[in-house]
């Protein structure tokens, strides 16, 4: 997932971020660097935690991208070659700096934006995009439990610990509201979609593929139990 910062210029025009998010190609990603299953995310939820099953919009639409990097450029009151370079933010990690070097190198190649990669270590990371300081960074998302509220409501105040984005939208707002007080399961799914496709046309993040985790496991090993986000319980496991 890639979190931009809504309040540092360009990433507070809803335009760029479209851009940007709409100039990726996912399906690349997957396909020569992930290679391990993973789908190609135009939404926040997979699986279980689906909300809709069609995606909110086309991958590596680089066509609509460049329609939107224009009207952003407008509407900042900029040419291409006024925007500065922007700095991506990631942990030291060698896989990470594979993912996000092919970001880079598509978002030269089907917008010109130019893009440096500041690496640091995960917890430094971790604390400068929740103080900020920084224009957008890479870092993956994991759901706690398992209902989509617990990611769409970190996006409901701007001043939410867990809304590094600093976005925040008062039509948003209203959703996860619903969802509080809804107890038909029709129509909570339905408020959690109406968020997460406000979600997708502001584009505070950009989502770029839902990952799958992969285990080795002695054919001896029975009981143990493997949560929808990964964690071992492992109490009442035994070998044959």
């Amino acid at each position: 997932m890639l979190y931009l910062n809504t309040e540092k210029p360009p990433f507070n025009n809803k335009n760029f971020r479209k851009a940007l998010s709409y100039s990726i190609d996912r399906q690349s990603l997957v396909d020569h660097i992930f290679q391990l299953g993973e789908k190609p995310a135009m939404a926040l939820f997979s699986g279980d935690l689906a909300v809709t099953d069609k995606p909110y919009f086309k991958d590596g639409n680089i066509k609509l991208a460049k329609k939107h990097l224009d009207r952003a450029l407008i509407e900042m009151g900029m040419t291409l070659q006024d925007l500065p370079t922007l700095t991506l933010s990631q942990r030291e990690s060698l896989f990470s700096s594979t993912v996000n070097q092919a970001i880079q190198q598509q978002l030269h190649t089907n917008l010109g934006v130019h893009v440096e990669i500041d690496q640091t270590d995960a917890a430094v990371l971790i604390s400068r995009m929740c103080k900020g300081d920084y224009e957008f960074g890479a870092m993956t998302w994991c759901s706690m439990i398992k209902d989509p509220i617990y990611t769409l409501d970190a996006f409901r105040y701007r001043d939410s610990t867990m809304n590094i984005c600093f976005w925040e939208h008062p039509t948003y707002q209203d959703f996860p509201e619903k969802v509080d007080n809804e107890i038909d399961l029709e129509k909570r799914r339905e408020y959690m979609h109406h968020a997460e496709a406000l979600l997708m046309e502001e584009m505070p993040v950009i989502p770029l593929c839902f990952d799958k985790a992969h285990f080795l496991c002695n054919k001896r090993l029975k009981g143990a139990y493997i949560s929808f986000i990964g964690q071992f319980e492992l109490r009442y496991a035994y070998f044959e």
